[in-house]
């Protein structure tokens, strides 16, 4: 995922204002990686290549904790916690 500029957080929050947060996280995840035709990616499990991201809340109930600022998030890369999005 790496770091997320002002202008995708924005389009995240719209995305989720228009369709919803369960198809926001959907098409981030398993949806793209169908598009891309990788198994791999956009799912948590053995042999997973995507990076994790661990919210500070329920993006179902609250999704401003995918837009919130970095201390509302992390991302781990490989294993290892990354700088935030």
């Amino acid at each position: 995922m790496g770091a997320l500029d002002g202008e995708q957080l924005h389009g995240l929050r719209l995305q989720a204002e228009v369709e919803g947060p369960l198809a926001l996280l959907r098409a981030a995840t398993s949806v793209n990686a169908e598009l891309l035709g990788r198994d791999d990616l956009g799912r948590i499990g053995p042999g997973a290549a995507a990076d994790l991201l661990v919210l500070d809340g329920d993006p179902l109930r609250d999704p401003s904790v995918l837009w919130g600022g970095p201390d509302r998030r992390a991302v781990f890369q490989g294993g290892i916690r990354g700088g935030g999005p």
